[in-house]
């Protein structure tokens, strides 16, 4: 049957029907590593996973942001958690132009795994992404990152406990002005 089908392609076919069906042939199969879409630890998802987890466990908590020295308190409040871990959520550095661009370092202590990836180039505004996990479990994540304009360097850092509630630290150096100096603190309520 295959014959026909041969004898039936117009002259000189057959030899790029063969050529592409070898060609076929030898191209290997994507190893689980170049399918995997999030080479990192995905962010994105656990903070979206931990907004569902927080609406019901944790409705209200403690809010404490300290603006240039000046701190104000409010206890008790209901948060639109998704808005509030939304800068959480963005430092995820599963981005396809991020791919091969953040070294990983894994350090074992007991039952505790502290990953943390390390920008290897310069141009990348997130530093440095650390995740401590306690058997399989994520305890603690903090985010170094750089801020700023043309006008302002900054540094922000973020850290989040799923168990305790989370803090963002911002600073930023402006070339006119004062500098800004911003903490924010949340504690969620038991």
């Amino acid at each position: 049957m295959s014959r026909t089908i041969f004898r039936s392609l117009p002259a000189g076919t057959l030899g790029w029907v063969l050529v592409a069906s070898l060609s076929a042939a030898c191209v290997p199969e994507k190893t689980a590593e170049q399918v995997e879409l999030t080479p990192y630890f995905d962010l994105e998802a656990f903070i979206d996973a931990e907004v569902d987890r927080l609406v019901t466990e944790f409705p209200t908590a403690d809010k404490e942001v300290t603006f240039n020295e000046v701190t104000e308190s409010h206890e008790e409040m209901t948060l639109d958690y998704e808005d509030e871990l939304s800068i959480f959520r963005n430092a995820d550095i599963n981005r396809p132009a991020w791919l091969d661009k953040y070294r990983i370092d894994t350090l074992r202590e007991g039952e505790q795994t502290i990953i943390t990836y390390l920008a290897q180039d310069s141009t990348l505004s997130i530093r440095k992404l650390t995740v401590t996990q306690r058997a399989a479990e994520v305890v603690r994540i903090e985010v170094d990152s750089r801020t700023g304009t043309v006008l302002s360097d900054g540094h922000r850092y973020l850290r989040y406990e799923p168990a305790t509630g989370y803090l963002i630290d911002s600073y930023q150096d402006r070339r006119f002005g004062q500098s800004l100096d911003t903490r924010i603190n949340v504690r969620f309520s038991q």
